[in-house]
């Protein structure tokens, strides 16, 4: 399991992408570009895309926004498997749940938060996939996972503490 230290909190809350505060500026920037699979992290930002007519290939959530609970009452015809990760933590479970995702549409339902598991997901996801997420009070980050981005990203993941 890799725990977030608590001196890079701020490194997190930079966006790793281009920042987005509406979701039409979104799905334009979305239909102008190429991506190879359309990932969201996030209950809002992923309701927002399907209930804009935009199917991601994958989704994790944690019925949850600004740690207040959410109905996840969309239609997201995909697996959908459960795992568990505790806040301020990528857990082995949910690494493990990502890297198998790719292949077909999937819903990953996280009991916990699933905050951090934009890291992953951008870290093992094919190249040239873009990756959605929600950023507290700022809007919704797009981001293509090219090579520099999961450098960064693994970066990242290897300055975190990590227990067996």
């Amino acid at each position: 399991m890799y725990k977030l230290p608590v001196g890079m909190r701020g490194e997190l809350r930079r966006p790793l992408g281009r920042v987005f505060v509406d979701t039409d500026s979104l799905i334009r920037f979305l239909s102008k570009t190429k991506f190879s699979k359309l990932i969201a992290v996030g209950d809002i930002c992923s309701k927002e895309l399907i209930l804009s007519g935009v199917t991601p290939d994958l989704i994790i959530i944690d019925r949850k926004t600004r740690r207040r609970k959410v109905r996840w009452d969309v239609k997201f015809n995909a697996k959908k498997i459960k795992v568990r990760n505790k806040k301020s933590t990528i857990s082995d479970e949910l690494v493990s749940c990502v890297r198998r995702s790719f292949k077909r549409k999937t819903l990953i339902d996280v009991s916990g938060e699933e905050d951090l598991a934009v890291l992953p997901v951008i870290k093992y996801c094919p190249s040239n996939s873009i990756v959605v997420y929600g950023l507290w009070f700022r809007g919704v980050v797009a981001v293509k996972a090219n090579r520099g981005v999961k450098s960064r990203v693994d970066n990242l993941m290897k300055g975190m503490d990590y227990e067996n």
